[in-house]
């Protein structure tokens, strides 16, 4: 007879398979930000099969990721910037961090977060790049350059034509066939700037020409337009009336500004007045976005307990989202898997049945006798053979992790809230088997854990660097549990203030007075010995909110049997020698 718990089980996939739509919403917003949201129904319809003109440049992102969070402004800014651009490129963004997005960030392999990728127009959907370009997050500041570069070098006939004018001959300017009976000449100090204002204005190509050049291009044109240094940056205006080429220099408020701006006021001044043009055409509105901004209410956000729903959900984010986004896990990136799996097996505390099902995972994985897996083959090994008393649900839900939004918190408060779980229940279970405890063991199974498959890139490099030296300070059997409770206050106290803070839930020192008095000495000062205790006791299991009352009791069963019969196998020896490499 199948148990209550298989079809609570069952309820919460069809439940989850249900809202399976249910996107979310990210860190971007389509109509305010000038960005289109990719998701996993989306993307191949939007990047492969339009018919459209476009390149599209896109963030692939996390909304849990503290590096996307500082990049968001940075994206907004950008796609603002060329928002009158998206005849030529668009500005994209998909939310990896979502796990209904899991496969497509998989099959496009996106690896870290942020990844930035131009894709060029309708691409071959030929993996892992198809034809696209990704770029050095970094280098931010020429993001816009290097695509003005791209379309410069394209002969699109549809895009603006950003080369030099080089001709002698005016009537150059007009291609043939064409009835354009306006163009403009932007002679530049600044080509930069020119390319911009000519792209500001690409979705006029068939109504008038904006072409640049100077000095070093088309010296005998500007002398011959008797134009010195004295007029620039420049604009000539070029007529084709009747087929007969009249122009003038139009320098009129420049006064020697390179101003994108500028030039832009010029160019629609001048069409706003001329015959033969629909003048309608460059009537803008601008609609100022007012940016209220609101305190959010400091909530009470003393928690007593650890909540086993932020647990389990985590766990599912991790195996079933963040880890399958490797094409293939191979050599270290595999060894350090089925070290961070055998942890989990270990040590998790939770139900019985998800620590089955780690278990089962753990044996499976170590069945497997070559070095690598596939990412699909990993999504398959972490979703078989699920029963009654073996399974680890869907869930998506947080509990104590929760966010005043959906973009706070969440994922990284769920993760440390495990690491945390796992270093005092390896104490605990050791000491229990009168063992020794193994605190360089459990420290670099998280180490790397979170350089291999935390896909916050910046989180994950500031990571390593926090615990650089933590060799130092892992000597006694305690100290695991001491040592990432000092990371993890020195982490909260660089980011406090900071823009990825939840403003509802500041990052302070822990544990707080109001959880432990006995922890601080008369100087406020958190002592070791006491919150070692405090730790102890506020991880253990039976400080765990359980996820339903059919499901109170947790506890230590498969740890004890693999701790007996463990055994490191031939690839976990040959691959033991990338411990050094996090170091």
């Amino acid at each position: 007879m199948m148990s209550i718990q298989f079809f609570i089980l069952l309820f919460i996939v069809l439940t989850y398979r249900l809202d399976a739509k249910n996107f979310h919403p990210g860190l971007y917003k389509a109509d305010k930000h000038h960005i289109t949201i990719l998701n996993d129904d989306n993307y191949r319809k939007i990047l492969f099969e339009e018919a459209g003109k476009s390149m599209y440049f896109v963030e692939f992102y996390a909304h849990w990721c503290g590096t996307c969070k500082r990049y968001a402004p940075i994206w907004i800014k950008l796609a603002d910037e060329a928002k009158s651009w998206k005849n030529v490129v668009k500005f994209a963004a998909m939310n990896c961090g979502d796990s209904l997005n899991s496969p497509a960030c998989t099959d496009l392999e996106i690896h870290m977060y942020p990844t930035i990728r131009l894709f060029p127009v309708r691409p071959q959907f030929n993996p892992p790049l198809h034809g696209a370009t990704d770029f050095d997050t970094e280098k931010k500041s020429i993001f816009l350059s290097q695509i003005l570069d791209e379309v410069e070098k394209s002969n699109k006939t549809f895009w603006p034509n950003l080369k030099p004018f080089r001709s002698q001959n005016l009537n150059d300017i007009f291609p043939i066939g064409k009835r354009q009976k306006y163009a403009f000449l932007i002679i530049e100090n600044d080509a930069l700037i020119a390319k911009k204002t000519i792209m500001d204005f690409s979705d006029f190509l068939d109504t008038f020409i904006i072409r640049r050049t100077n000095w070093n291009e088309n010296a005998d044109l500007l002398k011959n337009l008797k134009i010195d240094n004295s007029s620039l940056p420049g604009l000539v205006v070029i007529e084709n009336i009747n087929d007969r080429i009249f122009y003038r220099l139009y320098n009129k408020n420049l006064f020697n500004k390179d101003s994108r701006e500028e030039l832009s006021a010029l160019i629609k001044e001048y069409i706003q007045t001329a015959p033969y043009i629909n003048h309608q055409l460059l009537t803008t509105t601008k609609t100022p976005e007012t940016i209220t901004a609101q305190k959010s209410e400091q909530i009470d956000k003393i928690v007593s307990k650890v909540s086993m729903q932020d647990l389990e959900t985590g766990l599912h984010l991790m195996l079933r989202n963040e880890i399958p986004q490797s094409g293939t896990i191979k050599e270290e990136e595999f060894y350090a898997l089925r070290r961070w799996i055998r942890t989990l097996a270990m040590y998790f505390p939770g139900r019985k049945e998800v620590r089955n099902y780690l278990a089962n995972l753990d044996r499976k994985l170590s069945s497997i006798k070559s070095s690598h897996i596939t990412g699909d083959e990993w999504i398959q090994m972490t979703k078989q053979d699920q029963n009654s008393e073996s399974y680890l649900p869907e869930s998506t839900e947080w509990v104590h992790c929760k966010g005043s939004t959906p973009n706070y918190r969440g994922y990284p408060c769920s993760l440390w809230t495990l690491f945390h779980t796992l270093t005092v229940h390896q104490y605990k279970l050791r000491t229990d088997m009168s063992k020794s405890v193994d605190v360089r063991g459990i420290i670099e199974s998280i180490r790397f854990f979170v350089r291999y498959f935390f896909r916050c890139s910046e989180c994950s490099k500031n990571f390593k660097k926090e615990t650089y030296d933590y060799l130092d300070h892992l000597k006694e059997s305690q100290d695991a549990v001491l040592y990432l409770w000092k990371v993890h206050n020195s982490v909260n106290s660089r980011l406090a203030k900071d823009i990825t803070e939840d403003p509802a839930f500041p990052k302070v020192q822990f544990p707080p007075k109001q959880l432990c008095p006995d922890c601080y000495d008369i100087d406020n000062q958190l002592v070791d010995n006491k919150v070692f205790d405090f730790l102890m006791s506020y991880y253990s299991s039976k400080n765990m909110l359980p996820i339903n009352e059919l499901d109170k009791r947790v506890g230590n069963l498969n740890a004890r049997s693999i701790l007996n019969n463990s055994q490191v196998s031939k690839d976990e020896r040959k691959y033991s020698k990338y411990c050094d490499l996090v170091a």
